[in-house]
């Protein structure tokens, strides 16, 4: 059995069911990565303008990365595979820690880190509690990743009934206000 996206999503069909997987997934969500920074301890005219930046001797110790390579490997497709590399090495060398995006955003606001690399939806989660937090959002310059979170119902599934009306949950408006008051 193969089940397809139903019928009343076709209007909407390369926004939801992307690529390859036309109308056999959708997606769920998208995670947008920036520069989140501390405005007390940096301004945006002082930031890193490209990857390759975060190498320079001024970024030593300011900054923390997440423990995932997918920014690191997104330079192969900005740079040549000797920049890309001494690119790696620069954010290995200067990096201050290895942390996961949301305890790197915590530990920036406190003071420990000048800017993280991080999803930019950290930068608005941290402004709706507190419009007066010292959190500022930027982009690097020669690329930036984005990542896309897919559904997808597999075939020979179990209760793929009950998968369908996760999606259509899912992608209804009380499911989109489920995912944002829980994120």
């Amino acid at each position: 059995i193969t089940v397809e996206i139903a019928a009343q999503a076709t209007p909407v069909i390369d926004k939801i069911s992307p690529g390859p997987f036309k109308g056999r997934v959708f997606t769920f969500g998208h995670w947008l990565k920036a520069i989140i920074y501390n405005t007390k301890l940096i301004s945006a005219k002082d930031l890193p303008k490209t990857h390759k930046d975060l190498g320079e001797p001024r970024f030593k110790g300011t900054f923390a990365l997440p423990p995932w390579t997918s920014d690191a490997d997104a330079s192969l497709l900005a740079y040549d595979k000797d920049q890309a590399l001494e690119i790696v090495r620069g954010m290995g060398r200067n990096k201050a820690a290895t942390e996961r995006e949301s305890a790197a955003v915590n530990r920036m606001l406190l003071g420990e880190f000048k800017f993280v690399d991080a999803n930019a939806h950290y930068f608005h989660e941290f402004k709706e509690r507190d419009a007066r937090a010292p959190i500022g959002l930027e982009f690097f310059r020669d690329y930036t990743t984005i990542n896309e979170a897919i559904y997808f119902v597999r075939e020979g599934a179990r209760h793929p009934n009950a998968a369908t009306l996760f999606v259509l949950c899912t992608l209804s408006d009380e499911g989109h206000g489920v995912f944002e008051t829980a994120t």
